[in-house]
């Protein structure tokens, strides 16, 4: 399996459709100068409300293949993230306002650098479903033996369809996935 290295920055984040194992790795990071970082699970339902209001006004769908890459970060929506982290000291303010929050983050990732690999991603539908529910297959049975064309007719569809929208979702095959999470696992085994 070929690893790809992405390199990223505090002026950049990554965007990603679907969870992947990724092994991080910090060069700079140490017990004077710690690193922080932040994962946002964004709701798809509101993701899509956002992107329907947003519809006649947006620009067009863009070029994006992809549910995976590395975006320039911009003032407004770290403005964003940065108002729902500090709802963490508001606990009585986090119900009314954290969902609010969300919704400015997903119009800001709609309307910045993130917005064609998003928009692609909302507008996959189905195949996003399905390629979710490989993900979650493989993500509990990692250590199975699984050939495709099993995970295939778990997933509903055929063989050359999931290899295809697989990729497409991430920049791997369900193969390639699997052995990462694999990989992933062993390490954290080492590691404790």
């Amino acid at each position: 399996m070929r690893r790809r290295r992405y390199t990223y920055d505090p002026g950049r984040f990554l965007f990603t459709s679907i969870g992947l194992p990724t092994i991080i790795e910090v060069p700079d990071a140490s017990a004077y100068a710690p690193y922080t970082a932040l994962q946002v699970r964004l709701d798809l339902a509101v993701a899509r409300q956002v992107f329907a209001e947003m519809e006649n006004t947006a620009r067009g769908a863009g070029s994006a293949r992809s549910g995976f890459a590395i975006v320039p970060l911009d003032g407004g929506l770290l403005d964003a993230l940065a108002s729902l982290v500090a709802l963490l000291g508001e606990p009585d303010d986090v119900r009314v306002l954290a969902p609010l929050l969300q919704k400015e983050i997903v119009y800001r990732l709609l309307a910045g650098p993130a917005s064609d690999y998003l928009r692609h991603t909302l507008r996959v539908g189905l195949p996003l479903n399905k390629v979710s529910t490989a993900v979650a297959w493989l993500r509990v049975h990692y250590a199975s033996v699984c050939p495709v064309e099993e995970l295939a007719r778990i997933c509903g569809i055929g063989v050359a369809t999931l290899y295809r929208q697989f990729r497409e979702m991430t920049p791997m095959t369900p193969i390639q996935y699997q052995k990462l999470l694999r990989l992933c696992a062993a390490r954290r085994l080492m590691l404790s």
